[in-house]
């Protein structure tokens, strides 16, 4: 799982308890013993959240300048493809 992925997970497990929650808030009669985990649990995931937007730092910082030679080089190929050679 890339960065992305972790965190869009984590923060679905926070809502998702969050929801959960407020429902067993509006419903006292259907909770049950594992209920009074939900905050620990909460908490535990946006900790989990935090660290990991702290830590988070890009893998390759991509080189423009190479980037650019990539495309003009597409180009002129494409260009050469299209209308003939140059």
């Amino acid at each position: 799982m890339n960065f992305k992925e972790v965190d869009r997970y984590y923060t679905e497990l926070v809502n998702r308890q969050q929801k959960e929650k407020k429902y067993l808030e509006d419903h006292p009669e259907e909770a049950d013993e594992d209920s009074q985990y939900i905050d620990d649990d909460i908490a535990m995931w946006e900790e989990e959240l935090k660290d990991m937007r702290e830590d988070w730092k890009p893998v390759d910082t991509p080189d423009l300048d190479e980037e650019v030679t990539i495309i003009r080089k597409w180009l002129d190929d494409k260009n050469k493809l299209l209308y003939g050679a140059e």
